[in-house]
């Protein structure tokens, strides 16, 4: 996959979800001093049911009045942000999947707490295996590509033999995005909904 066939693949999911109105948050950005596009959306997932805010301090209770402290405090029982980018990679000539967690704090997720909150149970075991090119798995920080900024990003070396073990017959540039993503979005608590592959099955059929 070179970059011109990655801007028709994310253009062709991009209208896909619209079509669906099933993943409505998708956007294609172009970068303007390379002119490169990738995808970006942001969400909010749930935290686990045994995390528990930091103590309010004296001083932010004077700031705040007592039922704005009340909604801010169930608020941050419930949420992270997440944040997801599908960036092209010349390396590897595959999307990889960059992403970003904040606490409802509003601060970045050290690799233990994505690990923890984020990376699904499923996934989480094999990702945190060292391999020769990562030795802190499969889940690396660094910067963004086209951005400069620190993200998490699921490292693509694996991409073309994952992909090979799907029908070849299925597999071309308006479905490649949905199909990879599928594999690698749930481990980064990206998941797609069923109705974007219900045209598959139906040929399928």
């Amino acid at each position: 996959m070179n970059r011109s066939v990655f801007h028709k693949a994310i253009s062709h999911f991009h209208h896909h979800v619209q079509s669906c109105n099933v993943e409505p948050n998708w956007d294609i950005v172009t970068d303007k001093r390379t002119g490169y596009q990738y995808m970006t959306r942001k969400i909010l997932h749930p935290l686990p049911e045994n995390w528990t805010p930091p103590p309010v301090t004296m001083d932010e209770l004077e700031q705040e009045q007592e039922e704005d402290v009340a909604v801010a405090a169930v608020t941050k029982q419930a949420y992270i942000t997440l944040e997801h980018h599908i960036v092209y990679s010349p390396t590897f000539q595959a999307p990889v999947l960059y992403f970003n967690a904040f606490d409802p704090d509003g601060s970045s997720l050290s690799l233990d707490q994505v690990y923890d909150w984020v990376i699904s149970a499923v996934s989480g075991p094999n990702l945190r295996l060292p391999t020769a090119i990562s030795p802190q798995g499969g889940i690396t920080q660094d910067e963004h590509p086209i951005l400069g900024l620190p993200f998490w990003y699921i490292h693509p070396c694996n991409t073309h033999s994952v992909m090979k073990q799907f029908d070849q017959h299925i597999i071309n540039t308006t479905n490649y995005i949905k199909i990879w993503l599928s594999f690698y979005g749930p481990a980064a608590g990206c998941n797609l909904s069923s109705q974007l592959f219900l045209d598959m099955s139906n040929k399928a059929e």
